[in-house]
């Protein structure tokens, strides 16, 4: 009981310590703070079995101008073609360890438009085994439609593209869970906005999905194996057909000349419920999932600092919290107790 309890307190009063440091401009004592909370996630993660999107999404919170810790230029002058290679792992409430490297590839025209390509790899070590593969392409086109010294609006648009069925992660012909997939099998519409000044940033957006996945992945394929146990710790995912969500992100950012300090939060809400393919009356048809409509809240925090005009690396860190307005049913895969993210920008 001790180790959670530490694990939550520390994590909460740092968040609380910068933010205040951050709105008092004590420059030294946020840098401070953040090394006591860079140091605080290395020691928690110890406990957590990890070396080091949370984002509860499939793609929505980081596409486009719904980014965390974005950028602010009153002119404009560093929207230029850039290269993000991200490097995030999350940690399930299964334990699940699940690692994903990306390129991000943005290249701004016309001064108003970015248009956004990321190509992401993913690899997941849980219970039931290890899987990997590549993950679902994202692609977004954005623009910016109001924009002085003081505050920037920009819309976004885009999608995403499945690379599989959701089914192609098995162990000995047994399908794995949604999570251990590399691609969540639907193709998704995403769309939605961004209001930002120097120091703050609010966002919304919204995603819907096209089609239903193809896993069939059952608990009760399991049994009689030593993974039985394991196994029905996940849900039933047999044909899922994931609900749509909306998006809603608030950011507080202190900007010095070449390092930034953020917190923030992130809540994402399933506003339709999630449907599987189950037995009824002798007929297999869909059924809406309980408790699978609600929100998702994450905690983040982190930093990012510029090398030059040229490159930079930003570093994130992200917990779900406020369980008691969680929904109650999380079997999409997409949920993470930690998130941790760090990356490294090119522009040219």
């Amino acid at each position: 009981m001790t180790f959670p309890y530490l694990r939550y307190t520390t994590l909460h009063s740092l968040f609380f310590t910068t933010y205040f440091l951050m709105k008092k401009n004590f420059i030294f004592k946020s840098v401070m703070a953040y090394v006591l909370l860079f140091l605080a996630v290395l020691f928690i993660s110890s406990f957590q079995r990890a070396v080091a999107q949370g984002c509860s999404d499939a793609g929505l919170c980081t596409m486009g101008t719904l980014k965390p810790n974005q950028f602010f230029d009153s002119k404009l002058r560093f929207r230029l073609k850039s290269i993000d290679l991200n490097h995030t792992l999350g940690v399930t409430p299964t334990q699940d360890r699940i690692w994903q490297t990306s390129l991000d590839l943005n290249f701004t025209f016309k001064n108003k438009w970015t248009a956004q390509l990321k190509l992401p790899y993913q690899v997941v070590q849980g219970r039931l085994g290890e899987a990997q593969g590549l993950g679902d392409v994202i692609f977004s086109m954005s623009r910016t439609i109001f924009n002085n010294e003081k505050v920037q609006v920009a819309l976004t648009i885009g999608g995403k593209i499945a690379t599989g069925d959701a089914n192609q992660a098995k162990i000995e012909d047994r399908p794995l869970p949604l999570i251990y997939q590399s691609s969540l099998g639907s193709n998704d519409i995403i769309f939605g906005g961004s209001v930002r000044t120097r120091n703050w940033m609010f966002a919304a957006g919204y995603q819907q999905p096209l089609n239903a996945t193809r896993n069939t992945f059952m608990p009760e394929m399991w049994e009689n194996t030593s993974k039985n146990e394991d196994a029905n710790l996940y849900f039933a995912n047999n044909q899922f057909l994931r609900g749509s969500d909306i998006m809603m992100r608030v950011e507080r950012n202190v900007r010095f000349s070449r390092l930034n300090i953020f917190a923030g939060l992130l809540g994402i809400y399933r506003i339709t419920p999630d449907k599987v393919m189950m037995e009824h009356n002798g007929e297999m048809q869909y059924m809406s999932l309980r408790s699978s409509q609600g929100f998702v809240f994450t905690l983040m925090t982190g930093f990012g600092y510029q090398f030059s005009a040229k490159s930079g690396i930003r570093f994130l860190v992200g917990k779900k919290d406020f369980e008691q307005f969680t929904r109650g049913k999380h079997i999409d895969g997409l949920v993470r107790n930690w998130v941790y993210s760090f990356s490294y920008q090119y522009r040219f």
